[in-house]
Order: C-alpha cells, then structure tokens, then sequence
C-alpha cells in the first residue's frame, strides 16, 4: 500500500510596488537626514545670542589641532633625521 502524502502549499502574495516606491525615496531622505544633522551640528556649536562658536566647539577644535600638531611633529622628525643620515 502506497502511503498517502498530503502537500500543503503556502503562498504569500504581496504587492512590492510599495516597498519598491520607498526603495525609491531612500536617498532623497538620507540626503534630508544628512543636511538636518548639519544644520542640528552648527546650532549646537554656535551661541544663538552672539553667533559665535560655543566653548565647547573651541576646546574639541582645540584638541583635534593640538593632536594634529603632535602627529605631523612626531612624523615629519623619523623623515627629517633619514635625510640627514642619508646625506653624509
């Protein structure tokens, strides 16, 4: 006797012009997003009274060149004292 096997198939229909239409409109929203957060950036450094920049703005601006200062130092030295040696 032949052993009955019942199939059962699910399907899922769906319209993917939705999700097709929203594929479509992702960048222009993260262009929106990426222009907001610049303009929230600026609002957040900048003293709305006076329009200068913040004190917080000056010591991270502060830092990041003080660190660049520190690398271009300590990186320019190794070149500077190779070229010496290299000379005599």
């Amino acid at each position: 006797m032949l052993a009955q096997t019942l199939l059962l198939y699910i399907g899922v229909l769906s319209n993917i012009a939705k999700i097709k239409s929203m594929e479509m409109e992702l960048p222009s929203l993260n262009d929106e997003r990426s222009r907001t957060n610049e303009r929230l950036e600026k609002t957040a450094i900048t003293d709305s009274l006076t329009s200068l920049s913040s004190r917080r703005h000056f010591d991270s601006a502060l830092i990041k060149e003080l660190q660049l200062a520190t690398n271009q130092r300590t990186g320019f030295r190794p070149k500077r004292d190779t070229l010496i040696v290299q000379i005599y």
